[in-house]
């Protein structure tokens, strides 16, 4: 298989967790993957929901939708996406929202969801 195209979303309970994957974790799993780009966001939320999340999908991005963008998004170019739903426990500034217009040029919907 030369190219593989997923997208993979979970989030984890820090209420017993010790430690916590990094970014540079996620990507080393995925290290057997020469002909796949593939990308990676982790978040970890400790005010309210003491959870974190992760999202490892392959670029570029054929999905029709981009869920759970926190301000920690990587960038990149989107062309496919239509639906995004930002998520974080810290505001969203303007050059944030900016970066998102330009990654995602033909959104038909959005959401913003900001946990305090």
């Amino acid at each position: 298989m030369k190219h593989f195209d997923f997208d993979i979303y979970s989030f984890i309970s820090m209420e017993s967790q010790m430690s916590f994957p990094s970014q540079e974790d996620i990507q080393q799993t995925f290290k057997d993957f020469p002909c796949t780009k593939v990308i990676s966001c982790v978040d970890y939320f400790h005010r309210k929901r003491k959870l974190g999340q992760c999202q490892v999908y392959s670029y570029p991005f054929l999905m029709k939708s981009y869920e759970y963008i926190t301000n920690n998004f990587p960038g990149g170019y989107y062309p496919y996406v239509r639906i995004v739903y930002l998520y974080d426990e810290h505001p969203f500034e303007h050059e944030f929202i900016r970066q998102i217009s330009l990654a995602f040029p033909l959104i038909k919907k959005s959401n913003c969801t900001l946990v305090l």
